[in-house]
């Protein structure tokens, strides 16, 4: 299942929302309401840069002093830290709203035609 992570005041997050549905892709969403410890090392698993890759760039610095219990902790309870969109599944992860990179959840077949 793909999930999505974001709030609907993030445009971007519409434009994915919308995308997923113009391409049938079902999804799982998720508000800052839902964001957990699991959901966030979920993300971690799947990111190459760690929490640099999922957080806001002004508060990268801070976290920086935080052990990675302390900065998790951190992030649950202030999930408005991340950066929206976040979209992934099992295996997948794209940050951000880049249509090119969303691709990689369509099936190998549809991939390029038409996106």
């Amino acid at each position: 299942m793909i999930k999505v992570y974001g709030e609907d005041k993030e445009k971007t997050v519409l434009k994915c929302l919308d995308w997923m549905g113009a391409h049938h892709l079902p999804c799982e969403r998720l508000t800052n309401s839902n964001v957990d410890k699991e959901v966030v090392v979920d993300i971690l698993k799947l990111s190459e840069g760690g929490f640099d890759d999922c957080v806001k760039s002004g508060y990268r610095a801070a976290l920086n002093n935080f052990s990675f219990t302390e900065a998790l902790n951190f992030i649950v309870e202030n999930p408005n830290l991340l950066r929206e969109p976040i979209i992934w599944n099992e295996n997948k992860l794209v940050i951000g709203f880049q249509i090119d990179e969303l691709t990689t959840f369509l099936p190998r077949g549809q991939r390029g035609q038409g996106i």
